[in-house]
């Protein structure tokens, strides 16, 4: 035993130390990483190769007409002035952050109801997923042809049942326009939080709400101090990725208005759709691309911290 003390002090690998544990775990994992390696290279090439690329581009002033010179910073001062990025960032903002909190919102809504012991329930958790099955695009259009002024099934049931004298502009209103492209971004995403939530409700143990019941504890009390503090991890999960995923929303809003009318739905993946294939701005696209980038990698890290912070309590 005294052997080992003086073996630590002189070299921490002898005896089991922290360079020996070390080693050890490296020779044991060695065909793991040798395994996972050539995936990694190839992951690497195809993620890390295309963002190179990008963060020189943008530091370019590369469009269709020239090859592009060393600009520096530029494209990046004229993205601080850009009145277009502004507007369309501050609709991004709204978009993401009101469809990320009515999916949960639904989904919650959603999980509770199949999470019931209801007969056919594979039959309806099939049928909820078949919103977020559907590619964005023709869900954008589905719901193109539902708010569309004449024959769509808004303006329908609104005269049909006296909820207006008149048609409703869903897609030429700008205010309207941006409540439609909020309601189908919720019907095509609730399904897939609901499916998330609903393995979250599955995973808290019965024996909980047993105890609650006798308690005295009433559906409300039960779901307040029972079922949301442990969804809490979920949620975060949810809140993250959904997060992420609606600030690069772009096949729905193409569907359904184009960014229009004008420029009321425009997100900032559609301006940077326009800036590399309309206007041939290959250099400030790609600025904005970073910027893009920067922006979901912000809301991810957001969300994480919460979730580490939530996970070490």
């Amino acid at each position: 035993m005294l052997r080992n003390t003086v073996a630590r002090q002189v070299w921490p690998g002898a005896a089991g130390g922290t360079h020996g544990r070390w080693k050890r775990t490296l020779g044991k994992y060695t065909i793991f990483y040798i395994l996972v390696l050539p995936a990694i290279l190839i992951r690497g090439i195809y993620t890390v190769g295309p963002l190179i690329h990008t963060l020189f581009m943008s530091l370019t002033d590369q469009s269709i007409a020239r090859d592009g010179s060393f600009i520096g910073l530029d494209n990046y001062v004229d993205l601080v002035t850009d009145r277009h990025l502004h507007e369309t960032l501050s609709f991004t903002a709204l978009y993401a952050s009101s469809t990320t909190v009515l999916q949960v919102l639904a989904g919650m809504g959603i999980a509770l109801l199949l999470n019931q012991n209801l007969r056919g329930q594979w039959l309806t958790r099939v049928a909820m997923l078949l919103p977020w099955g559907t590619a964005g695009i023709v869900g954008g259009i589905m719901w193109k042809l539902i708010f569309v002024e004449y024959g769509g099934v808004a303006n329908d049931i609104v005269l049909r049942f006296n909820l207006s004298s008149s048609r409703v502009l869903w897609l030429s209103d700008p205010e309207l326009a941006k409540l439609s492209v909020i309601i189908a971004s919720v019907w095509k995403g609730s399904p897939w939080v609901a499916l998330l939530l609903l393995a979250g409700l599955k995973s808290i143990p019965q024996e909980v709400y047993e105890a609650a019941k006798v308690d005295g504890a009433g559906v409300w009390g039960r779901f307040i101090y029972i079922t949301l503090p442990l969804l809490v991890p979920m949620m975060l999960v949810v809140l993250m990725l959904n997060g992420m995923g609606e600030i690069n929303a772009f096949g729905e809003i193409v569907g359904l208005t184009n960014g229009g009318p004008g420029s009321a739905t425009r997100v900032i993946s559609l301006l940077v759709a326009e800036r590399f294939f309309k206007d041939s701005q290959y250099g400030y696209g790609a600025a904005m691309v970073l910027v893009l980038m920067l922006l979901t990698v912000l809301i991810g890290g957001i969300f994480a911290y919460l979730l580490s912070k939530q996970e070490r309590r």
